[in-house]
């Protein structure tokens, strides 16, 4: 079983306007099917704590920190921040995972 892993995205642009590409990149570990964007997340407030059978994710950090736990179904648990806007963490299918926003 794969495990959870951070992703350095980088940067596309001449570093003036902070652009990062993170869909279908050769750093993210699959192709990309949606886009989920998350605003407006309160400080403390807790969102997403379930694990998905087929659905890999890969969360990034326009703004503030996230901590995010994991854990595999065979009780592995992972503990992760991120606090870069280039900063992403590759979660693999059947991982539960609990997503804090801090400010």
């Amino acid at each position: 079983m794969k495990s959870p892993y951070l992703i350095i995205f980088e940067q596309i642009d001449n570093g003036e306007k902070g652009i990062f590409s993170v869909a279908n990149t050769k750093k993210t570990p699959f192709k990309t099917k949606r886009t989920f964007l998350i605003f407006e997340g309160k400080d403390n407030r807790i969102a997403d704590e379930h694990a998905n059978k087929k659905l890999k994710q890969v969360p990034v950090a326009l703004q503030g920190e996230i901590k995010i736990s994991t854990e595999n179904s065979e009780g592995k648990k992972e503990k992760f921040l991120l606090n870069e806007k280039n900063m992403g963490l590759s979660i693999p299918e059947q991982y539960r995972q609990k997503i804090e926003f801090i400010e």
